[in-house]
Formats: C-alpha cells, sequence, structure tokens
C-alpha cells in the first residue's frame, strides 16, 4: 500500500510572517481565504470592424420601402463596442452559447442580433457576426441594421438587448424570446 504524502502544516499564529517576494499579506481572493497578489496580466482585444454591402446599400438606399431612418455606422458603431464584453461574460457564464465563428467557414454562420432602445420609439436592431482570426484579433461584420419593432428574427438565434448599459440575453425558440441571462445583475 502506498504511504500518503506528508502534509503542510497550516500555521494558525497571526504575528508568524513569511518572506515572499510577492507581497506581504494574504488576503482573500475569489479561489481563497490566503492568496497573494502576484501581478496584473493584460492581454489587449484587436476588433476589426467591417460591414457587409447588404448593410452599405440599406445605409444608401433604404429598403424596399425606401426608410433608412437611423442605422448609420455612428449609431452602430458604440453598440458594437459595448458588445463586446457583454458577449464575453456571457460566452464565459454560459457553456451553450456560442457568438464567435472559427475557420473552417460554416454552411451558415453564427448570428447575433443586437437591439438597443433609444430615445428613439423604434429599437435599433443590428445583425452582426464575430470571426476568430487570431487569439488576440477578431473580426465583426455589420450584415444589416434597421430600426423597427417587429424585426424578424431566426429560430434559434441569439439576441442581445441593451438598455443603457444593461443587456439581457436571449435566444429565440419556437417563435418565443427565451430570457437566459441579464449583465450586470
Amino acid at each position: 500500500m502506498k504511504s500518503k504524502r506528508p502534509r503542510i502544516k497550516t500555521h494558525t499564529d497571526t504575528n508568524l510572517t513569511i518572506q515572499s517576494n510577492y507581497g506581504e499579506y494574504f488576503q482573500t481572493n475569489a479561489a481563497s481565504k490566503n492568496a497573494k497578489f502576484l501581478k496584473n496580466l493584460d492581454e489587449r482585444l484587436t476588433i476589426e470592424l467591417w460591414i457587409d454591402k447588404h448593410y452599405l446599400n440599406r445605409v444608401n438606399f433604404g429598403d424596399e420601402f425606401g426608410e433608412r431612418k437611423d442605422i448609420e455606422i455612428i449609431y452602430i458603431e458604440e453598440l458594437i463596442q459595448k458588445s463586446i464584453k457583454h458577449l464575453i461574460y456571457y460566452t464565459l457564464k454560459h457553456s451553450r452559447f456560442i457568438f464567435i465563428n472559427f475557420p473552417p467557414p460554416k454552411a451558415r454562420n453564427i448570428r447575433i442580433v443586437l437591439k438597443e432602445q433609444s430615445n428613439d420609439p423604434e429599437t435599433l436592431n443590428v445583425v452582426v457576426e464575430y470571426h476568430f482570426l487570431d487569439f488576440n484579433n477578431f473580426e465583426v461584420t455589420i450584415i444589416t441594421a434597421m430600426r423597427n419593432e417587429n424585426f424578424v428574427v431566426s429560430d434559434g438565434q441569439c439576441i442581445i438587448t441593451f438598455e443603457n448599459d444593461i443587456s439581457t440575453l436571449y435566444i429565440f425558440k419556437n417563435k418565443k424570446e427565451e430570457m437566459i441571462d441579464t449583465f450586470p445583475k
């Protein structure tokens, strides 16, 4: 029978100081009651913003009724930027929520609908695709945009609605929006 390895004894003496190159005090963090801060690691993401020809045509020529009200990039760019941290939160928390497309291309890419309530009486709806290029480089393509309360969403598609800085994640199933989560709570 294999013997157990010897255990490290826990010191309960609060006056005991252990010399360390990582700071003087142990404190509580998310994983432990006795942890020392080491350092911050700062990884930057580069996000390339692209527009699809369909979106550009909608901006320049409108839809079948000629309307193209407030869908220019100045209305959408801030929403795209704001959505990034919310999308990362949802994908880290919910293992079944995926918003990034990875190579090779699939028959149908994952598209997310971003909706924003504003002072305008109609909701801004933006359809976007997010693609992985490299570990810190992603591509975001605006497929289309419109202001419409009756925007058509495909079955199985995810929707993120924004009211100020609060977002809610929905999945569209059986012609209904099913709420998944809200960030921040």
